[in-house]
């Protein structure tokens, strides 16, 4: 159930908002989305991450963008404040990324919230079963967060040069009953209209997804939490190495 609209900066700012869901890079959106990863101090993801996504033809974004009030098009008439990353998009699971945020947006939850609820809608829409994270085996934070939002480990993982990472994993429609987005709309999520509850739960995975995958895209060899990318699992059976 809604609670009553927050009247804060983020509120306001969101007003002027859409979302947008898309599998294949336009010509326009290239320039903002270069503009986004380059103002968050992440310049080489756009190359090393979205167009290779993109180029496979199994992942979707999901993108916050504001218009220009007039003219809409042209050099600069859009700008970026938040994306979402869902790679690779199988049959039956689908990978989640972290919900990247503009520094004056790392805040607003109800952007963020709005976000990650479209990218999980359209899961749930296109019938795909699972979600997934790869977290590292020794984690705690993130274990707990996940554990706690209807996912469970699995006997999949990956194995990196530093750690050791698991496959965790939730259906799709119990997480998002989970976080209590059921009945909640978008404009609801943009204008923070939504119940403590809600709020307090999504704060957490916000947090624990931007900071657990932070390390990672700094520097790709940087150990993090958790790892972003979960296509290549292995499935296995009596046990897997350890590392040191």
């Amino acid at each position: 159930m809604a609670s009553e609209p927050e009247n804060d900066t983020y509120v306001r700012n969101n007003e002027s908002i859409r979302l947008e869901l898309f599998s294949r890079l336009e010509k326009k959106m290239e320039a903002p989305l270069m503009a986004f990863f380059r103002h968050i101090g992440i310049p080489h993801i756009y190359w090393e991450l979205l167009v290779p996504v993109f180029d496979t033809g199994e992942g979707v974004a999901v993108a916050a963008i504001q218009d220009r009030p007039w003219p809409p098009w042209g050099i600069g008439a859009q700008d970026v404040h938040a994306l979402m990353l869902v790679f690779p998009v199988t049959e039956h699971w689908a990978g989640l990324s972290n919900v990247f945020l503009l520094d004056e947006d790392l805040g607003n939850i109800g952007l963020a919230a709005a976000i990650y609820n479209e990218g999980l809608k359209h899961l749930i829409q296109k019938k795909v079963d699972k979600v997934r994270y790869v977290i590292d085996e020794n984690s705690v934070f993130a274990s707990r967060t996940f554990r706690g939002l209807a996912f469970n480990e699995t006997d999949e993982f990956v194995l990196t040069r530093k750690r050791r990472y698991t496959v965790y994993e939730a259906d799709a429609q119990e997480h998002y009953g989970k976080l209590g987005l059921d009945g909640v709309g978008r404009s609801d999520l943009l204008a923070a209209s939504f119940n403590d509850d809600l709020f307090g739960k999504f704060a957490q995975l916000l947090g624990v997804t931007t900071m657990g995958t932070a390390p990672f895209w700094a520097a790709g060899s940087n150990p993090s939490e958790i790892l972003p990318n979960a296509a290549g699992v292995i499935p296995v059976s009596g046990g897997a190495p350890k590392t040191e």
